[in-house]
């Protein structure tokens, strides 16, 4: 019976030991200092410290000022980096990390993403007269109008085509005036073809060049991303409304010049939309473009016939 007293107090101790060792190990596998660097408009980098003795990944949760905590990403065991992409700019965020699956968390951090800033350029002239000033976004030099010019590079004149069949035949370099009407190229400059904008020639001044569709990305990204870049791109007060986002916040200056397609023909909705061409080619009779539209804040993108008639803006080499 005594063995029996004895018994029972060991297996009571080993339990009671047992129960605090767990105890010790749930405290110490929540990470702790969860710090974070802002990295550009659209980026957050987190870091942290690993203090479990597991191999256990990591849930990284995130909210705004207008969402509530979601999870966002998932490291795998032993790393303990985070980088949050595709933010948006100039906006609060908060943060906390935990290990997948479980309710022990870092301390929490809110950290905003960088404002959108651009500065005046120094502009640049055409060999037809023509003067463009320029800002610089992101570290690139955008023409903050629209490109009006009437010759390529080395001189050559660029022929003017109103004739609509004549328009949908061409397999070479041509522009036009929205709508035919001079009247609309002091505002928002003339209409290319897609051939014009690939010809050897060269259709940017000297030192400039037609964005391709890596570098419209690009801007597209330091502005927040396809879904909003729009917004931040269109200015001025001749947009149809509801002109959806149309803040400028990049200084770009976008303006609805209308469009000609292929078959020769105008848009006929005025002050709705504007494309502008990338130098990229998708096929032989297709290349890709961006475009804004009134209704939308985002910056659309795609491919369309290389006859159409869009607005082309350049960027400094």
């Amino acid at each position: 019976m005594k063995n029996l007293f004895f018994l029972l107090i060991v297996i009571l101790i080993l339990s009671c030991s047992s129960n605090s060792d767990n105890s010790n190990s749930t405290e110490s596998i929540a990470p702790s200092n969860l710090t974070g660097n802002t990295i550009s408009t659209t980026q957050i980098n987190l870091t942290w410290i690993n203090n479990s003795n597991n191999n256990a990944a990591f849930d990284i949760y995130r909210k705004s000022p207008t969402n509530s905590y979601t999870i966002v990403g998932n490291v795998s065991s032993g790393i303990t980096t985070f980088s949050d992409i595709s933010l948006m700019p100039n906006t609060l965020y908060t943060y906390k990390v935990s290990l997948s699956g479980d309710n022990f968390f870092t301390n929490e951090i809110s950290i905003s993403t960088s404002n959108i800033t651009y500065l005046n350029g120094t502009g640049v002239n055409d060999l037809c007269g023509n003067s463009y000033p320029s800002i610089i976004i992101n570290n690139k030099e955008w023409m903050k109008k629209n490109l009006s010019t009437c010759q390529y590079r080395n001189g050559d004149i660029i022929p003017q085509v109103q004739d609509q069949t004549q328009w949908s035949n061409l397999t070479t370099g041509a522009w036009c005036y929205y709508l035919n009407n001079s009247a609309n190229e002091t505002v928002y400059g003339k209409l290319y073809n897609w051939y014009a904008v690939n010809d050897p020639r060269g259709l940017a001044p000297q030192g400039w060049h037609i964005p391709s569709d890596i570098e419209w990305q690009s801007l597209s990204n330091y502005l927040g991303g396809d879904n909003f870049a729009g917004g931040k791109m269109k200015g001025g007060n001749l947009w149809r409304t509801p002109n959806n986002g149309s803040l400028n916040e990049s200084g770009f200056t976008a303006l609805p010049a209308g469009l000609r397609f292929g078959d020769g023909t105008y848009t006929t909705d005025t002050n709705d939309t504007t494309n502008f061409w990338s130098s990229t080619q998708n096929d032989n009779i297709s290349a890709k473009y961006r475009g804004l539209y009134y209704g939308f804040t985002n910056l659309s993108f795609g491919t369309y016939g290389k006859k159409s008639g869009w607005s082309v803006r350049c960027i400094k080499d």
